[in-house]
């Protein structure tokens, strides 16, 4: 469904800004406005699109008391409109959803980080485009959100109008040519134009600027006055306000590095004082920090300058790019924090953490998981001891955690943290279908997810119904125990490393052949082999983010895709996770 607001930025300015469209029938009592552009005070995408929620919702709330003073209960309703208008208000929304493609393809580090352009993106949209026009074809119009164009332009229909209908197709045609553009754009063509001709504006004439009178001399600023408490005495609100769902240990690690660096600039500096430059200079030094420099009692109650100048004699390893970004990442969400509550003008660390190429290892090849699940964890081991008995062949079947979890991700996608935290209340029927529901609520209050997005209904595979799952969780259950597998349990950093060490032991005695890059498949490969199943499957991005968690790419980019959330829609998408050649039937557990 197409949104209410856009995030985009103005010209010469590096944050976004929320652009809401308000509804025709609401602009008077705004004074005639059409827009409100309201700053989100980051030049950061992700956190832009977390803030973009609450400050949209705090715009409609102000329109909605600003109409309340001016609504008049007795006024007759407004004629239909007419068919001129209905169809220069489909190519406004057109026009709007050509121009906010346009915006984000403008900002380089947007474009890197939703991985824009490209034929793959352009394949995507030319499928989204053919949905859109088989849709059209069948005088299916449900994807175009009309209520709230109807709303926004000041739209009112009589009973089954036909000219509502016509609106309906019109929004559904400015959608499909809008897809059309995007696929253009994803190839680095800009020039196109509608080739349905009702949706084409002609340009307006050229605008010459009147010459304008020489500008007065800019008065001399004052000098500036610094008003903010230093860094640490912000501490406490900033846990309070955002730390709330982030693990302790967490919490503690930002709260070393944002004293590392407040030591460096000067604990009495008020916060707003600090300046880019300096948060440069510290970024500089940390890549000459020594590796576990804090554990060395020879650094002992040093200063980063201090220990870098004396490392420099001593020659010690120094961290990786990888440390120093996650360093650059504590500080970039507290300083986030800090530009949010106008405490400073701007998070001056977005942008400043190193390149780092990410270990990415391959999916599964089908022969790998074919070869993986034939294998003796699954088929019978030699004893239930360490890993090379488990590896070896023999008469012992093992069906706890080891055996599932594997299972489990190659049929949902999910990551292996989702899936060893689940509690046996998590598997349960949703419209009359298994679902798996992965969530940071329930009895262990240590449960977490990746992202907002993260949180999600998964229908259960029929492979992972047959193979028994429902009847571990009701066996789990009589047991006594709120968790599926309550022996995996969390390291003090919250992680599930019994597991993780587990498979990469167990994968790595499969002796895969490497890709190309060297890499063979880890555990999480099961990700991007359920993702690869989707792709063959024919399914666009949209259709399976929801599945597997991913943030959407774009706000503005919502509509045709409201099916996908609904169960039987989900059930019908995780059904497509097929590997040619895979029986499993023989694991079933009796």
């Amino acid at each position: 469904m197409s949104s209410p607001f856009s995030i985009t930025k103005r010209k010469n300015s590096n944050n976004f800004y929320v652009r809401y469209y308000v509804p025709e029938t609401h602009r008077a009592a705004l004074g005639g406005k059409d827009e409100i552009w309201r700053s989100l005070r980051t030049s950061d995408l992700q956190v832009a699109k977390t803030r973009s929620i609450t400050v949209a919702a705090t715009i409609w709330n102000e329109i909605l008391d600003a109409q309340h003073s001016t609504f008049d209960p007795a006024a007759p309703p407004p004629p239909e409109p007419t068919h001129a208008e209905l169809e220069e208000a489909a190519r406004y929304v057109y026009a709007a959803e050509v121009e906010s493609d346009q915006e984000e393809r403008a900002d380089p580090a947007n474009v890197a980080l939703m991985d824009m352009g490209g034929k793959n993106e352009a394949k995507q949209w030319k499928r989204e485009a053919k949905r859109l026009s088989n849709a059209i074809a069948k005088a299916d119009f449900s994807f175009t959100n009309h209520e709230y164009w109807c709303d926004y332009f000041g739209f009112h229909f009589v009973p089954d109008s036909p000219k509502e209908q016509a609106f309906r197709q019109l929004l559904a045609r400015a959608y499909l040519e809008a897809a059309q553009r995007f696929a253009e754009h994803a190839k680095g063509r800009f020039n196109g134009s509608p080739g349905d001709t009702t949706l084409f504006r002609p340009l307006a004439p050229a605008y010459v600027a009147p010459v304008a009178p020489p500008a007065p001399p800019a008065p001399v600023a004052p000098a500036r006055q610094f008003n903010e408490p230093p860094l640490l005495d912000l501490w406490d609100r900033y846990v309070t306000q955002r730390c709330a769902s982030i693990k302790p240990e967490t919490v503690a690690n930002r709260l070393q590095t944002v004293t590392m660096f407040a030591n460096y600039v000067g604990f009495n500096r008020p916060a707003d004082s600090i300046t880019k430059v300096e948060c440069r200079a510290f970024r500089d030094l940390l890549h000459e920090l020594p590796k576990s420099a804090s554990k060395l009692g020879k650094f002992k109650g040093m200063t980063v300058k201090q220990i870098v100048q004396a490392n420099k004699a001593l020659g010690l390893p120094t961290v990786s790019a990888n440390t120093v970004k996650h360093l650059i990442s504590d500080l970039s969400g507290f300083f986030g924090w800090l530009a949010t509550e106008d405490v400073i003008e701007d998070n001056f660390w977005r942008g400043l953490a190193p390149e780092v190429i990410e270990d990415q290892r391959p999916p599964f090849a089908i022969d790998q998981l074919k070869t993986f699940f034939a294998s003796p964890l699954f088929t019978g081991c030699e004893r239930d001891g360490t890993i090379g008995k488990v590896t070896t062949s023999g008469a012992v079947l093992i069906r706890d955690w080891r055996f599932w979890l594997p299972l489990i991700a190659a049929f949902s996608g999910a990551r292996q943290g989702e899936i060893a935290q689940l509690d046996t209340s998590d598997l349960r029927t949703v419209d009359g279908i298994l679902c798996m529901e992965i969530t940071n609520r329930g009895v262990d209050p240590t449960k977490s997810v990746k992202t907002r997005a993260a949180v999600r209904l998964i229908p259960v595979h029929t492979t992972l119904i047959a193979l028994g799952l429902q009847d571990l969780a009701q066996r789990q259950h009589r047991s006594g125990h709120t968790r599926l597998f309550p022996e995996l349990v969390r390291n003090r950093a919250g992680q599930f490393d019994k597991a993780s060490k587990f498979y990469a032991r167990y994968i790595n005695r499969m002796n895969f052949t490497p890709d190309e890059a060297g890499k063979t498949p880890s555990f999480h490969s099961f990700r991007h082999t359920v993702i690869d199943a989707f792709r063959r499957a024919d399914l666009t991005e949209a259709e399976f983010q929801p599945l597997v968690g991913h943030e959407h790419k774009s706000v503005t980019r919502g509509y045709g895709r409201e099916a996908t959330y609904g169960v039987a829609k989900r059930k019908e998408i995780i059904e497509k996770i097929e590997y040619p050649g895979l029986d499993l039937s023989a694991l079933a557990v009796d």
